[in-house]
């Protein structure tokens, strides 16, 4: 069944020039989230970039897009084929524009149990987090941390030695049955794919996936093998890190974008300072 599948493209906000990140402080108060003025989530801190919040308002509107269809898009995986991406940082930032839905409230999973991050971006603790969450359901409260109106996040919590056995366990699909009725969105944050084997475990209890791809960095038979691990059929698009005009060099591979090769790809309509996105209807 082919899936609708979208195109995004990320410029690399490294490459992007902004002020220097300001450090997150730890809060136990809700914070606001301030992504439609211009403040995107980072690992080291908070910056102003209103071209690239305003590439994560439009990845949002389109998986908006693509439920109007077929409402079935709500649990979503992101991930990359190999590490340094950029996976974290939309994971983080595209939760934080589905939780402006005024339809329900969105929640970000951190599942790279390896090496984990998430809470990073929301100066929250690690743990409790996911990983004792599977090992004991009544800590739900506990590893929930409302870090803005309508976003709730869980992070990793304890280092395990051997993530891959937790995440394979039934408890994984089981606590998502039980978030999906208190939330619209779920966003997980996952491992790359091709470093270990968790991502194919959580592929196949999500809606879908979303495969982050740095742009000259990553090679094509990477994510081709990352696509062929997840399976084409789960995944949803392909969001471009570093976007530009690379995304042409991916578009001989039938599951990136909607044309067939012999078609002509859509002009990127990019500007200076922020790449664009584009859906097919």
């Amino acid at each position: 069944m082919p899936l609708h599948r979208f195109r995004a493209k990320f410029q690399g906000l490294d490459q992007v020039e902004v002020p220097q990140a300001i450090p997150l402080t730890r809060s136990n108060s809700t914070q606001k989230n301030k992504l439609y003025q211009g403040e995107v989530l980072t690992a080291g801190g908070v910056i102003v970039s209103y071209p690239a919040a305003e590439r994560f308002r439009m990845l949002r509107a389109k998986i908006e897009r693509a439920n109007l269809k077929q409402q079935r898009y709500h649990v979503l995986a992101v991930t990359s084929a190999a590490p340094a991406e950029g996976k974290s940082l939309v994971s983080v930032n595209l939760a934080r524009a589905l939780s402006i839905d005024p339809h329900g409230k969105t929640l970000l999973i951190d599942c790279d149990l390896r090496k984990p991050t998430v809470h990073r971006y929301f100066g929250i603790d690690q743990s409790p987090g996911l990983s004792d969450l599977l090992n004991n359901h009544n800590l739900l409260a506990h590893a929930t941390h409302q870090v803005a109106p309508g976003l709730d996040v869980i992070p990793a919590g304890t280092m395990l030695p051997d993530p891959t056995e937790l995440i394979e366990r039934p408890d994984l699909s089981q606590l998502l049955d039980e978030l999906r009725s208190q939330y619209r969105y779920i966003v997980l944050d996952c491992p790359p794919t091709l470093l270990c084997t968790e991502m194919m475990a959580i592929s196949t209890v999500v809606d879908s996936t979303i495969l982050v791809v740095r742009a000259w960095q990553t090679a094509k038979k990477l994510v081709n093998e990352a696509v062929g691990m997840i399976g084409k059929s789960r995944i949803l698009g392909i969001v471009m890190n570093d976007g530009m005009d690379a995304a042409k060099q991916y578009l001989d591979y039938g599951y990136y974008g909607y044309r067939d090769k012999d078609e002509v790809p859509e002009q990127s309509g990019e500007t200076e300072g922020g790449p664009s996105a584009s859906v097919a209807a």
